[in-house]
C-alpha cells in the first residue's frame, strides 16, 4: 500500500514522460514491488516508501554497467 502511494506521488512525472518511457517508468515500478514484498516479509517496523524504489533503481544501475563494460571490452 505504501509502494502504491508512493506511485501515486510520481504520477504527474510520469504522465510528462514520452509515451516510450513511460512503459520503462512502469516496469521500474513493477521491480520495485518485488523489492516491497521482501520488504513486507522482513517486517519492518517503520518501512520507507521510497526504499523498494531505491532498490529497483540499483538494480537497473548494475546491468547499465554491466552492458558499458561488455562494450568497453568490445572496443578494446
Amino acid at each position: 500500500m505504501l509502494l502504491r502511494m508512493e506511485q501515486q506521488d510520481w504520477k504527474a512525472f510520469r504522465k510528462q514522460l514520452p509515451k516510450k518511457d513511460r512503459k520503462l517508468f512502469d516496469e521500474m515500478f513493477d521491480l520495485a514491488h518485488i523489492y516491497n514484498y521482501a520488504m513486507v516479509m522482513s517486517i519492518p517496523r517503520h518501512p520507507i516508501r521510497i526504499q523498494p524504489i531505491l532498490m529497483s533503481m540499483v538494480y537497473h544501475y548494475r546491468q547499465l554497467i554491466k552492458i558499458m563494460e561488455g562494450l568497453d571490452e568490445e572496443a578494446a
